[in-house]
């Protein structure tokens, strides 16, 4: 527990891969309206910080997110901006007053780039999909039981898969086959063959880079080794692989509701029972 601010203070964790040499997106500023700072990173705590920010440099569209959030909660993207607003995808557009009074609130949040999908992606959508990669770290090594393609509607700024529209796809660890494709619906889940906006085929589909996704979580993983139990978002660019974040520990719903198999194989039971958890 001592180590988990290194994952879920994003502005921390951002801030030691950066300086690990795991490509992340780039810290573009921090909002926050308290008294904490943030060495060699633009604070902003004003509407008219907010405004000079957008409007003196190239940084749109502008992705924000809560430095302490988790599931993607109060996300947003910058997609347009002038002197007097901000374009806000699915939002509409606020004057920076509203957005810093009504979309931040008191909640810190880290402005980032948006990072763009590798071209495999155009076919299904233009908003960043990334591959959930579940990580184990003990004397034995690391290990990966699951990943997950998280793959966002058009319309949604982010892909967790509780946003309607979005998608889940359970892969195949050697190859990064697409293995399923999963929809949420009321009662549980519903499965696809091919994209269900787009009509473009999915399922047995090979995501790009794979050997870079599985190398770049092999990189990160011991650098928050005593995280025994991480989960990794990773995003698939033109220019390869970004982390976009690491978090302790993570959901087990999501591995189980893209494979619709049980989180607690005989692997992830005997990891468990090796820290020490007695229950299993």
């Amino acid at each position: 527990m001592t180590w988990q601010a290194t994952t879920e203070d994003k502005w921390l964790s951002a801030h030691i891969l950066a300086q690990s040499g795991i490509r992340v997106p780039e810290t573009l500023a921090a909002i926050d309206k308290s008294e904490r700072d943030y060495p060699a990173t633009r604070k902003i705590s004003t509407a008219e910080q907010l405004r000079d920010l957008v409007t003196s440099q190239d940084v749109l569209p502008l992705f924000g997110k809560e430095i302490r959030g988790i599931c993607s909660f109060g996300a947003f993207l910058v997609v347009d901006a002038d002197k007097d607003a901000l374009l806000l995808k699915g939002q509409g557009w606020l004057s920076y007053d509203a957005c810093m009074e009504q979309v931040v609130g008191t909640t810190p949040y880290l402005l980032q780039p948006f990072e763009r999908n590798h071209g495999f992606f155009d076919r299904y959508t233009d908003s960043l999909a990334t591959v959930r990669v579940c990580v184990l770290i003990s004397d034995d090594g690391i290990k990966i039981p699951f990943a997950i393609l998280k793959l966002p509607s058009r319309e949604n700024v982010a892909d967790s898969f509780w946003r309607p529209g979005n998608l889940a796809c359970n892969l195949d660890l050697e190859s990064g086959r697409i293995l399923t494709v999963r929809s949420k619906d009321g009662f549980g889940t519903t499965d696809h063959t091919v994209h269900p906006e787009t009509g473009e085929p999915l399922l047995g589909e090979l995501v790009p880079m794979w050997d870079r996704v599985l190398g770049l979580a092999h990189r990160c993983a011991p650098i928050f080794q005593p995280v025994c139990y991480q989960s990794m978002d990773i995003g698939i660019t033109p220019a390869g692989p970004v982390l976009i974040e690491i978090n302790t520990g993570g959901g087990f719903d999501l591995p189980q509701l893209a494979s619709g198999q049980g989180f607690l194989t005989d692997e992830v039971r005997d990891f468990f029972r090796a820290c020490g958890y007695r229950k299993l």
